[in-house]
């Protein structure tokens, strides 16, 4: 199961002029109480997070990016 927690939307009408709005639950979909850095882009940023309960993987964020740096999505799986 993965959820996508990333969403453009129109501001003020206007096409071509958008807000990126990230949307996150209040809590995440599991217990967490570790989390290591798996792998980072070519500019530093996080491209996949491993987020472990104990020594057990529970789940894992995977980001992507436009050329800008900005983040185009934000999965949890």
């Amino acid at each position: 199961m993965s959820v996508t927690l990333y969403e453009e939307a129109c501001t003020n009408g206007l096409m071509g002029s958008y807000d990126s709005t990230m949307n996150y639950s209040p809590s995440e979909p599991f217990l967490w109480d570790s989390m290591i850095v798996a792998s980072l882009n070519a500019d530093g940023l996080p491209l996949v997070v491993n987020f472990y309960y104990g020594t057990k993987l529970s789940f894992v964020r995977t980001w992507t990016y436009d050329t800008d740096g900005n983040v185009t999505s934000l999965t949890i799986s």
